[in-house]
């Protein structure tokens, strides 16, 4: 039987999303962002849980400015050949949810608004939750 990368999206939630300001920007210092991330399935028979975590941090200098601690959970339906490899292109999708979450709280904390950057997930390894 011959693998395949077929799914549909059965629920997006995000989980858990926490803005923390510490310090004042500097519109005339250079901004540096650094971020990780994390993702983890569950496979129930022709279904996946993946959750997928990132922590955001911008900085001036050695300050930082801002912080952001997320979580997204998905849940989808495969085919019973699906090949878990292709649990990158979720994971891929859970961030493009992210993205304008953090540019609007942005705006709204009275910073310029951050466009985090698209960031590639083909050589994600996404472990399994263990029970």
């Amino acid at each position: 039987m011959q693998a395949n990368n077929d799914f549909k999206i059965l629920s997006i939630q995000l989980k858990k999303f926490v803005f923390e300001q510490f310090s004042p920007y500097d519109d005339n210092i250079e901004l540096t962002l650094s971020y990780g991330s994390d993702a983890k399935y569950k496979k129930i028979v022709t279904q996946y849980d993946v959750v997928f975590a990132c922590k955001l941090e911008l900085k001036q200098e050695e300050s930082l400015i801002f912080s952001v601690d997320s979580v997204i959970s998905t849940k989808i339906e495969t085919s019973e050949n699906f090949d878990k490899k292709y649990l990158h292109n979720i994971v891929a999708i859970m961030y493009s949810y992210l993205r304008p979450m953090v540019a609007q709280v942005t705006v709204m904390a009275k910073l310029p608004p951050l466009d985090i950057p698209p960031m590639n997930f083909s050589k994600i390894v996404i472990g399994e939750v263990e029970d």
